[in-house]
């Protein structure tokens, strides 16, 4: 009896266009393990708008010794709770340059701090001129997105937790909430980061591409009354649900199950949803908080913050389940934007907003808090894919390189010309997790006077990427086994 077999791309369809992804099943797999495809590799960047410490290098982060069973120091203490610690290196002692007489280093940056951090590690190019933000190169996710493959529709998802910049006119958009750039042709393009978790749901999971306007007014209606897309699809794929095996049978249900209470949730933290509106206009999304007055100074405690938390638990849902769908194989989330003036008193009791911290508002315990934040919401991403068995026997996170990158370290400021100072790009450090291409796990490594963008540019190659990331050529050969 010939066996059965799947596509990868098979999926739940029903009504209106609107289908549902499936997890990798051992039916879709090739008969001789050896002989087929691997199992797909995942790469994601996340980003941080924060130094690691206003008043020491390190602060109160940085493990004192390197190796593996690091110290789990306050600001690391997220690792613990959520019992990923082993599988989260810290990549420490970084250095991203600056231009120094007129001389600009291989992913180097002005001296002005703030808006010229990332480029360089997302992307690995210069910046300039000041302040300028964008990178002169395409971001390691969507050269990631492009060598991946997956769904070309979701080539490389961009998500961003912190919906408002909460200073000034409290913008959503502009280059301070903005990660990733891609390359088209000639022309380099920014990508606009889903902020809103029903957004983010609908776009991937309802499958919505309907082919004329009359199924795309009946997805609509669906909407409108709030419908479950799993009660739109058919559950019994035709028949052929019924023809997989014992194993294959559980994940299903289990996927089913997750996307059914993910919108549960969606619709218990946002009821005033029930009624929302055609994509791309779905509606209300969670309140946005509001600005600060002035430029950070002037404390609110009722402004500054939009449920981040809840935010981020949405969001790393989705690319873990786009993931097991095959949706996308890269994603970026911006966890903070540059410069960020979140409210810190809902992550520990601080009141002032996050960027104040790093400049004498709270104690050195006060930024480690913040940092803290960060890796937390990194942390319960982790989490997430450890938690997903593979066919292999291995889990998701096996197959993944994952990258959190900050805005700052601590140290020299050529701009200001002071020392101990959050506006410096000096003793920065990155958080990497996944074991794909061997990367190491759970470990510190002290990687003096490296480039953060050249830990990007290893978890890269890790999961693939051949070549180098922008300007940066060399990988750090210590991240990996």
């Amino acid at each position: 009896m010939k066996p059965f077999r799947l596509d990868r791309r098979t999926f739940l369809r029903g009504a209106a266009g609107i289908a549902v992804g499936l997890p990798m099943l051992e039916a879709m797999l090739p008969p001789a393990r050896a002989g087929g495809d691997p199992i797909p590799k995942r790469f994601v960047t996340s980003w941080g708008g924060i130094s690691l410490s206003g008043y020491s290098a390190g602060g109160l982060v940085v493990p004192s010794a390197a190796g593996p069973a690091y110290e789990i120091t306050r600001g690391l203490k997220p690792l613990e709770e959520l019992g990923v610690a082993d599988k989260v290196t810290i990549v420490s002692h970084l250095l991203l340059p600056w231009e120094e007489d007129g001389v600009m280093p291989p992913g180097g940056r002005t001296i002005e701090f703030h808006y010229n951090t990332l480029g360089p590690q997302a992307a690995g190019t210069h910046t300039g001129p000041a302040r300028d933000g964008a990178p002169k190169g395409p971001t390691a996710d969507q050269i990631m997105g492009d060598e991946l493959g997956g769904d070309p529709v979701f080539r490389a998802l961009a998500y961003r937790v912190q919906p408002a910049s909460y200073s000034g006119g409290n913008t959503i958009g502009g280059n301070n909430g903005r990660m990733s750039w891609r390359q088209d042709g000639d022309d380099l393009i920014s990508v606009e980061p889903i902020v809103s978790p029903r957004v983010a749901f609908e776009s991937l999971f309802t499958g919505f591409v309907p082919p004329d306007p009359a199924e795309a007014a009946a997805a609509a209606l669906l909407l409108r009354r709030n419908k479950s897309v799993l009660d739109i699809v058919d559950r019994h794929g035709s028949g052929w649900l019924d023809r997989l095996g014992a194993a294959d049978k559980m994940r299903m249900e289990r996927h089913l199950d997750e996307i059914r209470a993910l919108e549960d949730r969606l619709n218990q933290m946002q009821p005033e949803l029930a009624n929302c509106k055609m994509l791309p206009d779905p509606g209300d999304d969670w309140p946005i908080g509001e600005a600060f007055l002035g430029d950070g100074n002037s404390y609110s405690p009722d402004a500054g913050y939009s449920d981040e938390i809840g935010r981020n638990e949405i969001l790393t849902d989705l690319i873990t389940m786009a993931f097991v769908c095959d949706r996308t194989r890269a994603a970026s989330i911006m966890l903070t934007e540059w410069k960020c003036y979140m409210n810190m008193f809902n992550f520990g009791g601080w009141e002032s907003d996050m960027h104040e911290l790093t400049h004498g508002k709270g104690p050195e315990e006060s930024v480690a808090d913040a940092v803290g934040f960060h890796v937390r919401q990194f942390g319960t991403l982790v989490a997430k894919l450890a938690a997903r068995p593979e066919v292999d026997g291995k889990t998701m996170l096996d197959h993944c390189a994952l990258v959190l990158f900050l805005e700052g370290g601590n140290g020299w400021n050529p701009e200001s010309l002071v020392e101990n100072s959050a506006h410096s790009t000096e003793n920065m450090a990155c958080f990497v997790a996944g074991g794909a291409g061997g990367l190491k796990q759970g470990e510190h490594i002290i990687a003096t006077n490296r480039h953060p963008g050249e830990v990007v540019l290893t978890a890269m190659q890790a999961v693939g990427h051949q070549g180098g990331l922008g300007e940066l050529t060399d990988p750090i050969d210590e991240m990996r086994a």
